[in-house]
């Protein structure tokens, strides 16, 4: 985060993986700017961030203040927790219509199988003899090879297998 916008005595959200989370608070106490080069460059300084993270304190404990780089600060932290939710959330939607995707997929192969009379042929067969299983669900799709279309027509024609 630019330190020009770091107001001390407010809360800042920073990555911390040991928190369910993986945000924390981090007060800011002061915001210390440096020139550490004299080049004429607006990158000749460096700014850090004197503070604490709150969920390490504990009551009747001194405060552990830190310094950290004002990059570290993601944002305000009531901000950066909404957005952390909403991802979480939005990550969460993804996998559950994945997972419902894929059920989806296996229960047409299933149904295929049941539907033709051909033996189902187990998940790890099917992925080392990918062109002798009829019915394959493969990564986005299912393949039907000439064994699985031959037993379809079959079907549809009424022909006994």
């Amino acid at each position: 985060m630019q330190g020009s916008k770091i107001v001390p005595g407010r809360i800042y959200a920073i990555n911390y993986p040991a928190h369910e989370s993986g945000l924390a608070r981090f007060h800011v106490t002061a915001v210390v700017q440096r020139r550490t080069r004299n080049t004429g460059s607006p990158h000749d300084y460096q700014t850090d961030v004197e503070g604490y993270v709150v969920e390490e304190q504990k009551p009747d404990v001194p405060i552990n203040e830190i310094t950290r780089s004002a990059k570290s600060l993601l944002g305000p932290y009531e901000e950066q927790a909404e957005l952390k939710a909403r991802a979480d959330a939005e990550k969460a939607e993804h996998e559950r219509a994945k997972k419902e995707r894929e059920d989806n997929k296996a229960a047409v192969v299933t149904w295929l199988y049941k539907l033709t009379g051909l033996t189902p042929h187990h998940a790890d067969e099917a992925r080392y003899e990918r062109f002798g299983v009829p019915f394959n669900d493969r990564f986005t799709s299912i393949e039907i090879n000439d064994k699985g279309i031959n037993a379809l027509l079959r079907v549809i024609n009424g022909e006994k297998s």
